[in-house]
């Protein structure tokens, strides 16, 4: 889950090196779990 104080980092990830590894901590996971399930593994509440 992405909290308040990443959300700007997230939004501009080419704005600065650590926006964009700050971004990619999120991205590199998902698409992981979408190449080897077909609906990834994510679990959230809501």
């Amino acid at each position: 889950m992405v909290g308040r104080a990443a959300l700007g980092a997230l939004l501009k990830p080419f704005a600065s090196a650590a926006n964009f590894k700050a971004r990619m901590r999120v991205v590199l996971p998902h698409l992981r779990d979408r190449l080897g399930h077909r609906r990834g593994t994510r679990l959230l509440m809501g």
